[in-house]
């Protein structure tokens, strides 16, 4: 799996290209300015499910917002209650990363269904 992203200098025709090489989904991307140079900080995460290993976040960097390096992990569920983890975005305020707000559940929302 791959997450794309679409450029385009015009706004009618876009070309989709690969952004990272990834089995994790792209949910949040923010851009930063570091002593003059721009960072874009990625969250990714995979949905669980009953046959997968439990979920954990993960984040990767870029310096254009079009090729990122090599996915890091974040951070995984602190509890019982985090088994299904979904949806990370950073909470910033400034140049700073604050934390991370979540989605989780204890059950498996497919089985819930």
């Amino acid at each position: 799996m791959r997450s794309w992203l679409p450029t385009s200098a015009k706004r009618k025709n876009y070309r989709a290209r690969a952004a990272l090489n990834t089995q994790h989904y792209a949910n949040d991307v923010k851009k930063f300015s570091v002593a003059g140079n721009n960072w874009y900080l990625m969250a990714l995460y995979v949905e669980g499910s009953a046959n997968t290993p439990p979920p954990a976040f993960t984040f990767s960097l870029s310096n254009d917002g079009v090729t990122f390096g090599p996915e890091e992990a974040l951070f995984a569920g602190a509890s019982a209650s985090d088994a299904f983890l979904m949806t990370p975005s950073f909470v910033t305020q400034g140049g700073a990363v604050l934390g991370v707000l979540y989605g989780a559940n204890p059950l498996d929302p497919e089985r819930r269904r």
